[in-house]
């Protein structure tokens, strides 16, 4: 089932969601099932609880694993502080893409569908997806991360 996507404007997308309670989570695997139709419907690599209007910490991703409930990153030794800019789209803002810096390197914390806890290392687009839904999570969306005079542009570029 599609779910209906909550955009730009909607005050849900700025709460911090709440945790998964893992004693039901027969109830999560069929909205997490949706939420990933959903994500795949709209064409994109990621989805939080809360664009869809729900406060609980879950995000679904476009590539393995895809459902990653309570997600929080670690620090480690071996985690890399190093950033780089990205190209971003959000289906809460259509049409609305900017330049983000996230962290090249993420290690998460998390249960899947199953409750089974993970501890795993994610790079590349993956960092990026899962930093960008985590943020989704705490109330934070992309546009927070840019300068406002980039965000102008972006979004007279949209209306064109």
């Amino acid at each position: 089932m599609i779910l209906p996507l909550r955009y730009e404007n909607d005050p849900i997308l700025k709460q911090v969601a709440v945790d998964v309670d893992l004693t039901k989570l027969n109830e999560i695997k069929p909205f997490a099932i949706n939420m990933l139709e959903t994500m795949r419907a709209n064409d994109g690599l990621g989805l939080a609880a809360p664009q869809v209007g729900v406060l609980q910490r879950i995000i679904v991703v476009a590539f393995e694993p895809y459902v990653l409930i309570n997600p929080v990153y670690v620090e480690d030794e071996s985690s890399s502080r190093a950033k780089q800019k990205h190209i971003e789209g959000c289906l809460s803002f259509p049409g609305l893409f900017l330049e983000v810096e996230r962290y090249q390197q993420v290690l998460v914390v998390y249960k899947d569908v199953e409750g089974e806890a993970h501890e795993q290392y994610f790079s590349g687009k993956q960092s990026v997806a899962i930093q960008h839904e985590v943020d989704h999570l705490n109330g934070i969306v992309f546009t927070e991360k840019v300068k406002q005079m980039a965000l102008l542009h972006a979004r007279m570029k949209r209306k064109k």
